[in-house]
Formats: structure tokens, sequence, C-alpha cells
């Protein structure tokens, strides 16, 4: 995040100011050469790769290049050759904290949260008002259901910036697992105001609405998410779910085949659409999902029980 706009701002500084073909053969030639190849798309990024080395050939510690380069290859999902640029960075300036937030992201990208959690707080150390570092720790500490020390680190963010968003939705996000919507719906329509256009916090506001039976008013949400063209399964689904507490059985199950058909094996979709299937007194159809849930998750509990429900009202 904060590497990208560097590199796009150090971009538009070369356009204006920087003749390209003088300087080619210098490492910040093939820097700018690199950052060229970057902005032209993924079909590009090795090209640029290969730029930021020869830059970096020619100075070691250009910690432009480095970053750069860190950045594309973390995009290219190639973790570990991007944290040895980061590594590199260090070497060379170790109280750089958005090296060591960049650490953190690493780690928590390969699921080492204790790790991820320490370069965090080194990042912190080294710049107490690093919003991203405040965000991303408070997100691991909730995760591990550590709720009001997440809160606080959400709370130091949005004091820091107020109008970063995903501060606001994340912090909705635990507190309605707390139960505490009221609060929750606060900070999800605060991030809706601060970002309209995202998808997914409609749909969660969604969610908590429904978690307080208001299914109907969950459903105008779910909708405005899908209006953006959100073709997420989950979205179809709980949106289904929400018809199916309503009793609209038909319509729910319109819903649910949405979802399966983004997503085959989606459980919670085959099991709603059953439940919705058997209350339509559709019995045979309904046993046809279980089974479907059952070909790839033999144990499981829910659906076991509902087909055997279905079987004792089919058999009547």
């Amino acid at each position: 995040m904060f590497l990208k706009k560097f590199l796009f701002i150090t971009l538009i500084l070369f356009i204006l100011t920087v003749n390209l073909p003088a300087r080619a053969e210098t490492a910040e030639g093939w820097y700018l050469r690199g950052l060229i190849l970057y902005s032209q798309g993924m079909d590009k990024y090795e090209h640029a790769i290969k730029c930021f080395d020869r830059a970096i050939e020619g100075k070691p510690d250009y910690i432009e290049a480095l970053a750069a380069k860190s950045l594309i290859l973390a995009q290219l999902d190639r973790t570990e050759e991007s944290m040895k640029c980061i590594d590199r960075i260090l070497e060379i300036h170790p109280n750089t904290a958005s090296a060591w937030y960049c650490k953190g992201l690493a780690a928590y990208d390969q699921g080492k949260k204790e790790e991820a959690i320490k370069f965090f707080d080194k990042a912190l150390e080294l710049d107490p008002e690093y919003t991203g570092a405040w965000i991303y720790k408070g997100w691991l500490l909730t995760v591990d259901g550590n709720y009001d020390e997440g809160i606080k680190c959400y709370d130091t963010a949005i004091k820091l910036e107020p109008e970063v968003e995903y501060a606001w939705f994340l912090k909705g996000l635990i507190l309605s697992e707390q139960g505490k919507y009221e609060e929750a719906l606060k900070c999800m329509d605060k991030a809706i105001e601060l970002k309209p256009d995202s998808i997914g916090f409609c749909h969660n506001k969604g969610l908590i609405l429904a978690g307080q039976g208001k299914h109907e008013e969950a459903i105008k949400w779910y909708d405005k998410d899908i209006a953006q063209d959100a073709a997420i399964p989950e979205l179809f689904c709980d949106k289904g779910i929400a018809l199916y507490e309503l009793k609209k059985y038909d319509e729910s199950i319109k819903w649910f085949d949405k979802a399966l058909t983004l997503n085959q094996v989606f459980t919670k979709a085959w099991l709603y659409k059953g439940k919705a299937l058997y209350e339509a007194e559709k019995y045979k159809e309904a046993i046809e999902c279980y089974d479907k849930i059952l070909e790839s998750s033999p144990d499981d509990v829910d659906a076991k029980n509902a087909r055997e429900k279905a079987m004792k009202a089919l058999d009547k």
C-alpha cells in the first residue's frame, strides 16, 4: 500500500523531470524503466523485476529498487523472494518501520500470527502512528479471541486516521461477534459512509441485522452489494437464508441456486436449499441436497440429521 503509493509518485516525478534515454544504463535508469513496466500491468512484471535487478546490481543499497522489487514479488505471491528484498532493506536501514510492517504482512500471509504481531510491534515501536500496523495487529488479536485488545488497536487507528474505513469495518465485525449489535451497526454505517461502493460492507451490515432477526432489513443491505454486480456466493446464500427465515421458500431456493452456480460445493447453500425444499414438502429433492453435502463430507452432522428428518417425512 505505502509502497504502491510511493511508486506512482516516483513515476509521475520521472515523467515530468527525467530524460530516460540519457540515464538508461545507470542504476537510476534501470529503476525508472522498472517503474514504467510495472505501471503497464502484470504481463510486464517479470521484465520490471529484471530492471530492478539491474539497478540493484549497479547499486546494492538501492532502497527504492529493493522496495519496488519486493512489492511486485509480493503481488506475484512469491513471498519468500519478496522478504529477501525486505530483509536486505533492513540490513541497510534497520529502523525502517515500513519494512517491518511488510515483514508482518508476509508472516500474516504465511499464517505465522505471533511472528506477524512481533513485526507489527516493531513497526509501531519505530513509528507509533503507523495506522496500517495498528489495523493488522488488531485483526490478528481478534482472530485469536482477544477482542478487547483488538478493539483498542482499531480505536488507535481511528484516532490517528478517522477516515480509514477498514478500521471502522473491522471494529464493527468484532463488536458483532460480541453481540454488541447497535455499536457494531454504528461502525458499519461509518465504514459505508466513508466508502459506499466497497463490496462487503453492506453485506456485513445485513448479517448484523440478520443476527437480530431483522431479515427484511438485512435483504435491503444485501441487495446494495448485489446491485454492484457482486458475484459472491456467500452474499447470494445469505440473502437466501433471510428469505428462508421469512418463509419465502421458493424465492430463497432461487438464491441458493445462484450461490451454487458460483460454488458447487458450498455446503451452507446445499443445506439451506434442502431445508427450503423440505418446508415446501419436496422431500426427495431435499434429500438430494443433503446427499450432495455427504458426498464430500460424510460425517456432516447437520446434513445427516436433516436427511433423516426428510426421509421420515418421505416415508409417511
